[in-house]
């Protein structure tokens, strides 16, 4: 139904999985002693009805689509509370295996509100979601978890909640004897967030219990670009009856992005098995009438889910009211209440893609000013479907849009901010990319190989390679024809963008250009592609003795891996006085990701806090990061 599907579905997991609490109690995962064997042998009895007390708190803020600038919101946020009864109801025991019913009773607690709006406001709406509906749960025969099954016409509130809470309720069990003998395995999970290795160990003291902590994350749902730089702390534990059934589960997990602005999600999440009883089961099943078959941590939507999540989004927002809206207030580049306004206009947008046109009447206005044709352009590029990426090329060549060049400029990068560019959108950037090379339009120029490059970064994630490739080497054959610094700064700045890693071998040679600005932009173009070559690159660059180039150079490795001899190489930035004034919080902020790099984190922490005595909020920062590598230290 609509190009944007993943969003939605994205959507609809945030409103059901997420983070909210700040303080998490410590599991007692540390310990000395190594873990014994996992003597556990799973078991679901047919006829058996487990009665868990479920308590689940969320919150979770994941990057909006939406173009950043001008007000508009930088993270959808989704707050969830859930306490009740989940019942497991064990259906079937073979060779293949267990299935088990599953069932949310007696919500005594049910909050759940995305971008303000509330999601479950009464007991009518929580009896229309839950009540009377049942999940499947298949296991496999070493009781860990392979899918969960819903009735089709079961509510889609009902499927996400229950995909979610049981992808966190199952721990990943051995697969064979030597793992179970060691009583510690690694694996690769997939979570509401994306993905994710997770490490198993038996507890020392309680040879039924299991301990789990999850590293970094390999993908997130919410990057499909790339995973940005991260911190996970993730502890749980499972502890089972001696018959081979769960006892208890605990789950604390905070997931943040490094970058200002990033996803930042926490969640605490426990069950305690309270009842046992029988019950009769009523013979084999019927899988035929579980026919949706969902797999842990994968987003699902179907139309109809489409639709009333976006009916709900639009929370009754009119076209009409959607353009008085825009001349009353447009002009300042934002609304009242502009995160709320923005997510509702581009829900209307998604819902009724063919009257995207309509928008035209505002944007063509001799009144609106720049500011409110960018606000025009970030709803179309947030609604991202094919008709209003079509809207969004006619009104960036409309003569309304060229005024001067420089908003003409700003105006066009619009392009660039679509997630799912279509064939139409690149072919349009790179024709006048094209254009503006053959009537040097040094403006239009800038603005499309800019745009192209970030297009060339949208599709590497899942177009056709050959397209990828033919639009990237539009941008490597501008490198390499570049006659001007100001030229070489112009693609060094789009392949940037791009971030593939066949473009490295170019960039690099421009780290030693004479012009300033060309090594500054060299420093850009290598933060989204972290590989040796590139990391010291960019280290070098950063004992620029110019501060912008320095300071591109430092902020492109937040996003690359630091070794030993990295670290030491940036501490002797610090140390040997090659750190130009203005680039401090630069270096904590790339040192506050790893504290655990030894005494050359410390000692170039130590310096920077001598360099930091007359910023008293940098000096304080500094010193919380020096206490913090200490207590890294002491463990």
């Amino acid at each position: 139904m609509l190009r944007n599907s993943s969003l939605v579905a994205l959507v609809a997991a945030t409103v059901l999985f997420a983070l909210g609490i700040v303080f998490f109690p410590r599991l007692g995962l540390d310990s000395a002693r190594a873990p014994t064997g996992f003597a556990v042998k799973p078991d679901w009895v047919p006829g058996t009805r487990y009665a868990y007390a479920l308590h689940w708190q969320s919150l979770q803020r994941v990057p909006s689509l939406l173009p950043q600038g001008q007000g508009n919101p930088s993270l959808m946020e989704a707050q969830l509370r859930l306490s009740g009864t989940l019942v497991l109801s064990a259906l079937e025991r073979n060779d293949d295996g267990f299935v088990l019913g599953a069932s949310l009773e007696d919500l005594t607690e049910h909050a759940l509100e995305f971008q303000g709006q509330e999601v479950l406001p009464d007991d009518a709406s929580v009896a229309a979601a839950f009540h009377g509906h049942e999940a499947w749960v298949e296991l496999s025969p070493q009781g860990t978890l392979r899918a969960i099954r819903f009735a089709p016409d079961a509510p889609e509130l009902f499927k996400q909640s229950l995909q979610w809470l049981i992808t966190e309720t199952f721990p990943s069990l051995p697969t064979t004897p030597e793992q179970a003998r060691a009583g510690a395995w690694d694996s690769a999970e997939a979570t509401a967030l994306g993905h994710v290795s997770a490490h198993y160990a038996v507890a020392p003291d309680a040879s039924l219990t299991l301990r789990r902590t999850r590293g970094l994350y390999t993908q997130f749902h919410s990057a499909p670009a790339g995973v940005p730089p991260h911190a996970v702390t993730s502890e749980a534990r499972f502890t089972f009856a001696p018959e081979g059934h769960l006892t208890d589960v605990i789950h604390h997990e905070a997931v943040r992005a490094e970058e200002e602005d990033g996803l930042d999600t926490r969640e605490v999440f426990q069950l305690h098995l309270r009842a046992v009883t029988r019950f009769e089961p009523t013979g084999k099943l019927d899988l035929a009438s579980r026919s949706e078959v969902r797999q842990p941590g994968a987003l699902y939507t179907s139309a109809d889910a489409e639709q009333k999540l976006l009916t709900q989004r639009a929370d009754g927002l009119t076209f009409d009211t959607l353009l008085n809206d825009l001349f009353t207030h447009g002009n300042a580049g934002e609304m009242p209440e502009n995160g709320r306004w923005l997510w509702r206009a581009t829900g209307l947008l998604m819902l009724h893609p063919e009257r995207c046109k309509e928008l035209a009447v505002y944007f063509q206005d001799p009144g609106t000013e720049p500011s409110g044709q960018a606000l025009v352009l970030d709803l179309l590029v947030g609604a991202g479907h094919a008709e209003a990426q079509a809207e969004l090329r006619r009104l960036v060549d409309d003569p309304a849009a060229r005024r001067t060049p420089e908003a003409h400029g700003l105006l066009f990068q619009r392009l660039g901010l679509v997630a799912h560019p279509t064939p139409e959108t690149a072919d349009f950037i790179a024709h006048h990319l094209a254009a503006a090379i053959a009537q040097s339009d040094t403006g239009l120029r800038d603005a499309s190989a800019h745009s192209l490059g970030a297009v060339v970064g949208h599709l590497s994630v899942d177009a056709d390679p050959t397209v990828v490739a033919r639009y990237n080497q539009v941008l490597t054959e501008g490198l390499a024809s570049a006659a001007t610094p100001d030229a070489q700064r112009t693609y060094l700045r789009a392949l940037g963008n791009a971030g593939l890693a066949e473009n490295i071998a170019r960039v690099l040679p421009f780290a030693d250009a004479a012009d300033p600005g060309v090594r500054e932009s060299t420093a850009a173009a290598l933060r989204k592609t972290p590989s040796p070559d590139a990391t010291a690159t960019l280290l070098q660059l950063a004992r620029a003795p110019e501060q912008r180039v320095q300071a591109a150079a430092l902020d492109s490795l937040r996003e690359h891996p630091l070794d030993a001899t990295s670290l030491t190489m940036l501490r002797d930035v610090v140390v040997g006085g090659a750190l130009r004034p203005g680039s401090e919080s630069l270096v904590a902020t790339l040192l506050e990701r790893r504290l655990d790099g030894g005494p050359v984190v410390v000692q170039a922490l130590q310096a920077l806090s001598l360099r930091a005595r007359q910023d008293p909020v940098l000096r304080a920062r500094v010193l919380q990061l020096l206490a913090r590598a200490a207590l890294v230290a002491s463990r």
